[in-house]
């Protein structure tokens, strides 16, 4: 996480399971941390960035 200017940068890195839209997690994901971050905080969430640094395959 950065603080510039009072606004927030945050990087997520992430592994989402075989057969999962990456888009949709990543949107859910930026949609609900903005939200919350926001509210508890105050400030502002300039960006987010999602890294998927991997797929795992569950039996």
């Amino acid at each position: 996480m950065v603080i510039k200017d009072n606004r927030l940068s945050i990087d997520f890195h992430v592994i989402v399971s075989y057969g999962v839209s990456i888009s949709t997690v990543a949107d859910n994901l930026i949609s609900s941390v903005k939200y919350k971050v926001e509210e508890f905080t105050g400030m502002d969430v300039e960006k987010i960035n999602i890294y998927v640094e991997g797929v795992r395959v569950i039996d």
